[in-house]
C-alpha cells in the first residue's frame, strides 16, 4: 500500500501567496467524508494574523473524503499504523511549508485524532493543537514522553450530544492531554457532532493566547 499524500492544490488557503511568510500556520483538518471548506463558515472566529490552510484528506470517501476508513479493521494494518500514516501524510505536507516561525494544527473528530497523532509522532514540527469531537489512536509513540517533559499546548472540545464519538472515547482523549499537554478543555452540552460559534469563541481565545506565549 502506498504512503498517502495531500494534494497540494486542493488546499485552502487564507491568504495569496506573498502574504503567507512571516506568519504563524494554522492547519484545519477536516473530518471523515468532510473537505477542507467545512470550516469555512468559522474562520472570522479565528485569530486573522495566522496564515490558515485548510487541507483535503487523502482517500475519497463518497462526496467527501477521508484520513483512513472508517472501520481500520478492514485493512490489512493496524489500526495504530494507519494513524501512523495518515499522521504522517499531514506532517510531510507541514515540513514542506517555509516561511512560518511556528506551526499550530486545528482538527475536527477524525481529523481531530489526526492532529493528536501528528503532535505524538513529531512534537518539534508542531507547537499546539485544538481537537474538537476527537479521539485518541491506540498505540505509543515516540514523542509521548517528550510531551510528558515538555507539554505543549492543547485545547480539547466535545459536545454534550455528540453521537459518533462515544463519551468514553472522548474521555479517554481528555485524560491523555491532561498528562501530555497544558491542556484547555471545554464542554458543550447541547452541541451535537458538529462544530459552533461558541465552541470557535473559546477556540480562538485559546489561539490568541497561544499567539501571546
Amino acid at each position: 500500500m502506498d504512503a498517502p499524500t495531500l494534494d497540494a492544490d486542493a488546499v485552502v488557503w487564507s491568504r495569496p501567496p506573498e502574504g503567507r511568510a512571516g506568519r504563524p500556520l494554522l492547519v484545519l483538518v477536516h473530518g471523515f467524508g468532510g473537505h477542507e471548506h467545512d470550516f469555512d463558515p468559522f474562520l472570522p472566529l479565528l485569530p486573522d494574523d495566522y496564515s490558515i490552510a485548510s487541507v483535503r484528506a487523502p482517500f475519497a470517501h463518497n462526496r467527501g473524503w477521508a484520513w483512513y476508513p472508517r472501520v481500520p479493521r478492514t485493512s490489512e494494518l493496524t489500526f495504530s499504523a494507519i494513524a501512523n500514516r495518515a499522521a504522517d501524510a499531514l506532517l510531510g505536507w507541514v515540513r514542506d511549508q517555509t516561511g512560518h516561525p511556528a506551526v499550530d494544527l486545528l482538527g475536527f473528530s477524525q481529523g481531530g485524532s489526526v492532529a493528536v497523532h501528528a503532535l505524538r509522532r513529531d512534537p518539534a514540527a508542531i507547537r499546539a493543537i485544538v481537537t474538537l469531537a476527537g479521539f485518541r489512536a491506540p498505540g505509543r509513540q515516540a514523542g509521548d514522553v517528550e510531551l510528558r517533559a515538555h507539554p505543549h499546548r492543547a485545547f480539547f472540545g466535545h459536545g454534550g450530544l455528540d453521537d459518533v464519538i462515544p463519551p468514553q472515547d472522548a474521555d479517554r482523549l481528555e485524560a491523555w492531554l491532561r498528562r501530555h499537554t497544558l491542556l484547555d478543555a471545554h464542554r458543550y452540552p447541547e452541541l451535537d457532532h458538529w462544530m459552533s460559534e461558541a465552541q470557535f469563541t473559546d477556540v480562538g481565545a485559546f489561539l490568541a493566547n497561544v499567539r501571546e506565549d
